[in-house]
C-alpha cells in the first residue's frame, strides 16, 4: 500500500518519464527551490504554472513561496474546472480553465489552483484518489 507521499510521487515520476508534465520538475532531477520543510517532511516536486507562480509539492502539503496553500489531509473533494454543478458550465469552460483544480477542504473552505498546465492531469489524478467524496 502507497503512503499519500509515495503515490504523489510515483504518479508525477510517471507522467514525467512519459514527457507529459513539462512545467513539472522532480525533486530527485533537481530543481527544486529551498523552502522550509517541517520535521520528516520531503520535496517532491515544483510546478511551475503559467502565470509564473512556482508551487513546490512535499511529502504533505503544497507550498507557494513561504505560504502553506492546503496539506494533503485536508482534502474533502476535488473538482476539475469548475465546482458548478451544470455540466453545460463546465463544457462552456472547459478551453480557458482546463487547467484548474478546485479543492473541497474539511474546514469548508475551497482552494483553486489555476495556471496548473499538464500538471493538473496528475494532480487530479492524486486528488480524487485521497479525497474523501470523489467528484462527477
Amino acid at each position: 500500500m502507497f503512503s499519500t507521499a509515495e503515490w504523489l510521487a510515483t504518479l508525477m515520476r510517471r507522467w514525467d518519464r512519459q514527457g507529459y508534465t513539462p512545467n513539472v520538475a522532480l525533486t530527485e532531477n533537481g530543481g527544486v527551490p529551498p523552502i522550509r520543510l517541517e520535521e520528516a517532511e520531503r520535496t517532491i516536486a515544483l510546478v511551475q504554472t503559467a502565470d509564473g507562480r512556482q508551487l513546490v509539492l512535499t511529502s504533505d502539503r503544497i507550498v507557494e513561496g513561504d505560504r502553506t496553500v492546503l496539506r494533503y489531509g485536508e482534502v474533502s473533494r476535488c473538482h476539475w474546472i469548475t465546482d458548478h454543478a451544470d455540466p453545460w458550465e463546465a463544457a462552456r469552460l472547459k478551453r480557458t480553465h482546463w487547467h484548474r483544480l478546485i479543492l473541497d477542504l474539511s474546514d469548508g473552505r475551497k482552494v483553486a489552483l489555476d495556471q496548473l498546465g499538464q500538471a493538473v492531469f496528475p494532480l487530479l489524478r492524486f486528488f480524487q484518489s485521497i479525497s474523501r467524496v470523489s467528484a462527477k
